[in-house]
């Protein structure tokens, strides 16, 4: 009688799989990428989504093997990424929406039409034109809501020689098209606009308490999915000695 060892196939064991752990990444960038895209098209942020994030996360590890306290715990923070990162893009994305919006309604043909009929008028002012003279330009072409030359303010002239003249000759020396001076626009009100301004600063002044029950849900749902699924799974099974008669 000759004897024959044999093993039983293991069941899925404790542990995170390289699989998995790429897999939960991508899901957690993905639902990031959709509140960011829900956020831009809708102007609002969906709590939902967290809690949607959370189980996307939980899913994906789970069916890719991710078995164990690591991985669920792995998979909480994965949630965490996403839902932060999620409410940056959606952050960013509204905010970028609103600029070109406003650049848009701001820097219009019309406008730009305006100051190249100003630039004309400015160029035939002598190089060294006077503070009245400056002042009056300044009426005449509505730099200015003082209703006459002698009540423009100094700091107001000052402004007007240090930021408008230059623009003025410049416009007018080299006929600046509607688009490059929208561009150059553009570009000097968003560096002033970013100066003052913080995505992640902005977040957490509107964090609120809703905003932390939807992330609790989705870590709690992330990490419930995964060890649901790791004590299905059970551990693995022992090594079986399995005689075969001749």
């Amino acid at each position: 009688m000759d004897s024959l060892s044999t093993s039983e196939p293991p069941r899925a064991e404790s542990g995170m799989a390289t699989t998995s752990l790429l897999v939960a990444l991508l899901a957690a960038a993905a639902g990031a990428l959709a509140w960011g895209a829900v956020a831009y098209f809708t102007g609002y942020e969906v709590g939902y989504l967290a809690w949607g994030i959370g189980a996307m996360v939980g899913f994906c590890m789970a069916r890719f093997g991710g078995r164990g306290m690591a991985c669920a715990s792995t998979a909480a923070v994965l949630t965490v990424a996403g839902i932060a990162g999620g409410k940056l893009l959606g952050t960013r994305f509204v905010v970028e929406k609103e600029l070109r919006e406003g650049f848009k309604a701001s820097f219009t043909p019309e406008l730009h039409a305006e100051f190249v009929s100003d630039a004309a008028d400015f160029a035939l002012l002598a190089d060294d034109a006077g503070d009245g003279e400056l002042r009056r330009f300044m009426v005449e072409h509505h730099y200015t809501d003082a209703e006459s030359p002698e009540d423009v303010q100094e700091d107001e002239l000052q402004m007007f020689v240090a930021s408008n003249a230059p623009n003025l000759r410049e416009l007018h020396a080299d006929q600046t098209s509607y688009e490059d001076w929208y561009a150059a626009r553009e570009a000097e009100s968003r560096q002033a606009f970013e100066q003052d301004f913080s995505i992640v600063q902005a977040n957490l002044e509107e964090l609120n308490v809703i905003d932390l029950v939807f992330v609790v849900l989705g870590v709690s749902t992330a990490f419930g999915i995964v060890s649901r699924a790791s004590s299905q799974g059970g551990p693995p099974a022992s090594n079986q000695e399995v005689r075969k008669a001749a």
